[in-house]
């Protein structure tokens, strides 16, 4: 572990949590999938990007 991978896995930590919340603005509890618009669609991909950064980050990080 060193000090560079700590803040790329910081950062990374930092860009899914505020992804996450700004999906869960765009996204109402009671929505199936079936019904997202492109806007929430593309929020969704955003958190999906930002989950694989993450773990990447997170498995070097801890690796």
């Amino acid at each position: 572990m060193n000090q560079q991978e700590r803040e790329i896995y910081q950062a990374a930590r930092a860009e899914f949590a505020t992804k996450r919340r700004e999906l869960d603005e765009v996204w109402p509890i009671d929505q199936t999938e079936e019904e997202l618009t492109d806007k929430q669609w593309a929020a969704l991909e955003e958190v999906e990007r930002a989950a694989v950064a993450f773990t990447a980050a997170r498995d070097a990080y801890y690796g």
